[in-house]
Parts: C-alpha cells; sequence; structure tokens
C-alpha cells in the first residue's frame, strides 16, 4: 500500500508527499506534481486542496485557454502553516 492510499488521513498524508516535491520545485502546476512524485493526479488533487486548506501552499493562477486555468503552486510564507498541518497528520495516524 503506498502511502497516498491510506483510508484515515489519506488526503493530508498525500499533501505531505506532494509537499516534498513542492519546496524543492516551485512553480509546479497539480499534473506536474502527479507526474514526479508518481501519485495519481486524482489523488494529487486531494492533497493539493488540503495544503491549500491549511494555508501551507499558495497558488498562482495560469490562462491556458479561454476556458482554462491552471495553478502552480508554491510554499506558503506562514510560519505555522506546517506545524498545523503536520499536527493534523499526527492526530490522523492516531486515529488510524
Amino acid at each position: 500500500m503506498q502511502a497516498w492510499q491510506y483510508m484515515g488521513g489519506g488526503e493530508l498524508f498525500r499533501g505531505n508527499i506532494l509537499l516534498e516535491y513542492i519546496a524543492d520545485t516551485p512553480g509546479l502546476s497539480g499534473a506536474e506534481l502527479a507526474k514526479v512524485s508518481g501519485v495519481p493526479y486524482a489523488d494529487a488533487v486531494r492533497g493539493l486542496a488540503k495544503l491549500k486548506e491549511f494555508d501551507v501552499v499558495t497558488t498562482a493562477s495560469e490562462t491556458i485557454s479561454e476556458d482554462r486555468i491552471r495553478y502552480r503552486y508554491t510554499t506558503s510564507d506562514d510560519p505555522n502553516a506546517r506545524e498545523r498541518f503536520v499536527s493534523a497528520m499526527r492526530n490522523a495516524e492516531t486515529i488510524r
């Protein structure tokens, strides 16, 4: 079983995997993060949503076409965001 397949807190674990790639290579899109991390795209989207929920990452939008927008991810400047995220991950781990 891969880390992103955990049932309890799965989105948190997916986000944590992606966070390392975002920190190493800021500005990647969700599809690019899925590709480099090996996390399936649908799972990557869920993990990125959790990272955004905890303000661990920020996004910059880029227009691809008239009706399509791509988001690029970078780490947040909020010094407490990562701590809150890690705490939530620990709680999810304890609950499992």
